[in-house]
C-alpha cells in the first residue's frame, strides 16, 4: 500500500493531461485544480510564467523567532562580515539548537524562493555544529534582511525549450550554456 498525501504535475497542459490519466488507473486521486500553495510556497500564474514567494512562511517564521519587529536591513549579511571558527564565545547548549533551527528554516526559504540568500546561509551554516555568538550576531542580521525583503518573489518565465549545448574552450575545458530562465 501506498499513500501519497500531495503530488505536484507541471508541464504542458496535454503532458499533464496524459500522466493524471496514467496515475489515475494505478491509484485513487482526486485533482484539486491549479497550484496555489504548496510547502509554504504560493505559486501565482500570468501569462509570462510562475511567480513563487514564501511571504507568508516567512512571516511565520520571524514571528516564531521573534523578529517580526526587528530593525530591518538592506544586505544580507553586512559586507565587512568575517566569520571565523573561533570567534566569539560559543553558544549554550540550548542556544545551539536554537541556531540549528534558524538554519534550516531560512535554508528552506533559500533553496524554495530565495537565491540572493545563498552565500549568508552558506556561511551561517558551516558553523552549525559549535555556533558562536559572532555566528548568531550574522544570523540575526540575515533574519532582518529577510524581514526588509520578504515581499520578493521568485519569477519563473515560460520558455519553449530548454537545451544543454556543449561547447569546448580553448583550455580544453567544458563549458555548459543554458538559456536564461529567471
Amino acid at each position: 500500500m501506498v499513500y501519497v498525501d500531495d503530488l505536484v504535475l507541471i508541464g504542458d497542459l496535454e503532458g499533464v493531461q496524459s500522466m493524471k490519466k496514467k496515475l489515475n488507473i494505478r491509484f485513487e486521486m482526486s485533482d484539486l485544480g491549479p497550484l496555489s500553495y504548496f510547502l509554504g510556497v504560493a505559486v501565482n500564474r500570468d501569462e509570462n510564467g510562475l511567480h513563487l514567494s514564501q511571504e507568508r512562511y516567512t512571516d511565520e517564521i520571524l514571528r516564531r523567532f521573534q523578529f517580526s519587529s526587528s530593525h530591518p536591513c538592506s544586505t544580507p549579511l553586512s559586507p565587512d562580515t568575517k566569520l571565523r571558527k573561533e570567534s566569539g564565545a560559543l553558544l549554550s547548549q540550548h542556544d545551539a539548537n536554537l541556531y540549528g533551527s534558524f538554519v534550516g528554516s531560512i535554508m528552506y526559504i533559500m533553496l524554495a524562493t530565495r537565491p540572493d540568500l545563498s552565500y549568508a546561509v552558506g556561511a551561517v551554516s558551516q558553523f552549525s555544529r559549535a555556533p558562536s555568538v559572532d555566528h548568531l550576531s550574522a544570523l540575526h542580521h540575515i533574519l532582518r534582511y529577510i524581514r526588509a525583503s520578504a515581499h520578493l518573489q521568485l519569477h519563473l518565465t515560460r520558455c519553449s525549450a530548454f537545451e544543454v549545448i556543449p561547447k569546448a574552450s580553448s583550455s580544453t575545458s567544458t563549458q555548459l550554456h543554458y538559456p536564461r530562465i529567471l
